[in-house]
């Protein structure tokens, strides 16, 4: 079978768990990528009952929202004339936390980067018992 060889050596690549987590976080950091450019011309918001999670102009953010009791999706185009300096403004005192996606993807291929790439330790061979006992060279 033709694919034998491959799928020996796909096994042997994915053996522990190093790989898969890279392998893993490799997906996950590209899934938030394609998230940070969609987040510069989408405006992504998610209501999740009393919780608001957005995506606007690469930064991902969360807020509490207590008096919002509903579950509603929205997106809207983002108007290229407009330019926040600071990033996010809001206006509602509430709790809330932002973070930029790079600060999230970059690390995460780094690190997808740093366990898929980095050689496998193979455990070393169990010595064999019949050694014999060292013997002193310095007899009285």
């Amino acid at each position: 079978m033709p694919f034998d060889h491959a799928r020996r050596i796909m096994g042997e690549f994915f053996n522990g768990w190093r790989r898969k987590a890279g392998c893993f976080l490799l997906v996950m950091a590209a899934l938030l990528t394609g998230a940070w450019i969609r987040s510069f011309v989408v405006q992504d918001t998610v209501l999740i009952r009393n919780y608001c999670v957005g995506s606007d102009r690469g930064w991902i953010w969360w807020l509490e929202m207590p008096d919002m009791d509903q579950w509603k999706w929205g997106s809207q185009t983002i108007d290229s004339d407009w330019n926040d300096e600071t990033g996010i403004n809001w206006h509602f005192g509430i709790r809330y936390c932002a973070i930029r996606y790079w600060s999230i993807a970059v690390p995460l291929s780094l690190l997808s980067g740093f366990l898929i790439l980095r050689p496998v330790k193979r455990k070393p061979a169990k010595p064999t018992q019949n050694s014999t006992a060292p013997t002193s060279d310095l007899q009285s």
